[in-house]
C-alpha cells in the first residue's frame, strides 16, 4: 500500500507527487476459511460450485439482474445460507438451525404466510373467542395471534412439492422428513428433555443439513430463472450432491450401486481429462 501526496507550486501550478509506503493493519475474518479457499483454488477442486461463468455467460447480464433483485427480497435467506458456507467449522446444531430458519424465511417471503384467507381466519377467530368465557378471551386472543401461519412441517412439505426434480432424489418420504426436521428444530431450540428421544443422531443431522442446503440452493437457482430441468442438471453434476443422493438411496438398490460406481470412476476420468 502507498500513500500518495504532493504540493502545488504557487508560481507555475506544477504538482509534485511522492509515494510513501504505508502498512495497513486490519483484522482478517475467518482466516481458516481463507486458507481453505486458497487450497481449493490451488488444486482446482470446486466441489461446492454448481456452475461457472462459462455456464451462464450467454445470460450473464440477465442472471446478475435477477440476483440483485432477488437479494432484496430474500436477503435473510441468503445471509443465513452463506453464513454457514463462509464459516463452515461450526456445530452441526447451529448449521441445522440456520438452514431451517432460512427455509422458513424463504417460504414466508416467496410462497405464502397464511393458511386461510384473512376474512376466513378472522371469522374463525371470532367464533372461537365467542365460545370461551370472558375472562379468557384476551389471553386466548394473544395465543391465536399467529395461528394462521403455516407450521414448519407444512412449510417444508409445500416447499418440497415445488421442486420435485430435486427432492424426489434426496428424500424418500417427504412427510417423514418434514416431521423429523420439525422435531429436531424443536429440540435444538428449546432442549426440552421430553423431546430428546426425537432428536436426530449426528449422522442423521448431517443428512438433514445436506438436504436442506441443496433444497435452498435449488430455490435460489429458481430465483435466478433456472428451469426445473436446469436445476436438476446443475445439481446432479455436483459431486457433493451425488453423495447426498447416494446416502438417500438404500444401498441394496440398483441406483445406489450405479451411483457408487460413478463416484469410483470420477477421479480417474478427471485425471485422464487433465492429461
Amino acid at each position: 500500500f502507498y500513500s500518495r501526496h504532493g504540493d502545488v507550486d504557487i508560481v507555475d501550478s506544477r504538482r509534485s507527487l511522492d509515494e510513501i509506503p504505508i502498512q495497513a493493519i486490519y483484522k482478517i475474518y475467518y482466516p481458516e476459511r481463507k486458507k481453505l479457499d486458497r487450497l481449493l483454488f490451488k488444486h482446482e477442486i470446486f466441489f461446492e460450485m454448481l456452475f461457472s461463468l462459462s455456464d451462464i455467460k450467454s445470460d450473464f447480464s440477465l442472471i446478475m439482474q435477477r440476483w440483485f433483485n432477488s437479494v432484496e427480497k430474500i436477503d435473510s435467506v441468503v445471509n443465513l445460507f452463506f453464513s454457514i458456507k463462509y464459516k463452515p467449522d461450526i456445530y452441526l446444531e447451529n448449521k441445522f438451525l440456520s438452514l431451517v430458519q432460512a427455509v422458513e424465511s424463504y417460504h414466508r417471503r416467496q410462497i405464502k404466510n397464511h393458511v386461510l384467507t384473512e376474512d376466513e381466519h378472522k371469522e374463525r377467530i371470532e367464533r372461537i373467542l365467542d365460545s370461551v368465557p370472558r375472562d379468557y378471551k384476551e389471553w386466548l386472543k394473544a395465543k391465536l395471534q399467529h395461528s394462521n401461519e403455516p407450521t414448519l412441517k407444512e412449510r417444508l412439505i409445500e416447499l418440497l412439492e415445488l421442486i420435485p426434480e430435486i427432492t424426489n432424489q434426496l428424500i424418500k418420504d417427504k412427510e417423514e422428513f418434514a416431521t423429523k426436521v420439525k422435531n429436531a428444530r424443536n429440540y435444538f431450540t428449546h432442549y426440552d428433555e421430553s423431546l430428546k428421544k426425537k432428536a436426530p443422531q449426528p449422522e442423521q443431522l448431517y443428512q438433514f443439513i445436506e438436504s436442506l442446503s441443496f433444497i435452498l440452493q435449488a430455490c435460489i437457482l429458481k430465483e435466478l430463472g433456472c428451469t426445473p430441468e436446469r436445476c436438476h442438471q446443475l445439481l446432479n453434476r455436483n459431486e457433493r450432491y451425488q453423495k447426498a443422493v447416494e446416502r438417500a438411496i438404500e444401498p441394496k438398490t440398483e441406483m445406489g450401486k450405479k451411483l457408487r460406481e460413478i463416484r469410483r470412476q470420477m477421479p480417474s476420468k478427471l485425471k485422464n481429462n487433465k492429461g
